[in-house]
């Protein structure tokens, strides 16, 4: 359980890394939460994407939905 919780640490502290990685780039994410990112499928949930496209234009939105199409899986790469 010590081993289990210490390993969380270790990826929370890199998702929070490729977060601010993400919100340098593109867009900001202002309802992130820690609970958005599925680790298995390492994604950010959809409540999260659509709140992001509700603060931007419709060109910034189609941007946004290829951008994130392509990079998602880049940027939360938490295992290789």
């Amino acid at each position: 359980m010590e081993t289990e919780f210490f390993v969380n640490f270790t990826e929370d502290d890199r998702i929070k890394q490729k977060i601010a990685l993400l919100s340098q780039s593109l867009i900001t994410l202002r309802h992130f939460r820690r609970n958005h990112i599925l680790l298995l499928n390492r994604i950010i949930c959809d409540d999260c994407i659509d709140s992001a496209r509700s603060n931007k234009s419709a060109k910034s939105e189609l941007l946004f939905s290829k951008w994130y199409k392509i990079n998602a899986n880049k940027i939360f790469n938490l295992r290789k």
